[in-house]
């Protein structure tokens, strides 16, 4: 399994979970029609591989394939907080109790870890608010 499949397969999963609610940005994506709403919440999701790993054990090789999952919540900055918390809740039990089963030949299973959140606040934009919600994620299977 590729690092493209499973960034592919993760971005599928939220536009059915998240995304269908809450207009996402892909940033791994070049080319994309994407409209900020003026009054309403969007999110830009970054999904970037990591160092990986290929253990050996007889016959048997184990591949490792970490991944980071970025998920920026932006909301207006006068909006109720409560809304952008609600989205941050969402994305956080999404992925902290959450396996992702790919189901491809080798049984791949997309294990998400160490959620956390950050609340950036308004930094330096201009009237918006942002909280970060950074997770990694083990892809493990055996060919």
């Amino acid at each position: 399994m590729a690092y493209a499949e499973m960034i592919a397969k993760i971005q599928s999963d939220w536009e059915s979970s998240i995304g269908a609610t809450y207009p996402t940005m892909y940033q791994n994506e070049d080319e994309q029609d994407f409209v900020k709403p003026n009054n309403g919440i969007w999110i830009r999701l970054t999904i970037k591989p990591a160092n990986s790993l290929t253990t050996a054990v007889g016959n048997k090789v184990e591949y490792d394939m970490p991944i980071v999952v970025i998920a920026q919540v932006f909301s207006p900055r006068f909006s109720k907080i409560a809304n952008a918390n609600a989205v941050v809740k969402l994305v956080h039990d999404r992925y902290a109790y959450e396996d992702l089963v790919v189901g491809d030949a080798e049984g791949t299973v997309v294990k998400f870890k160490g959620v956390s959140v950050a609340d950036v606040g308004t930094g330096t934009s201009r009237g918006i608010y942002q909280i970060n919600i950074n997770t990694s994620a083990e892809v493990s299977f055996f060919k």
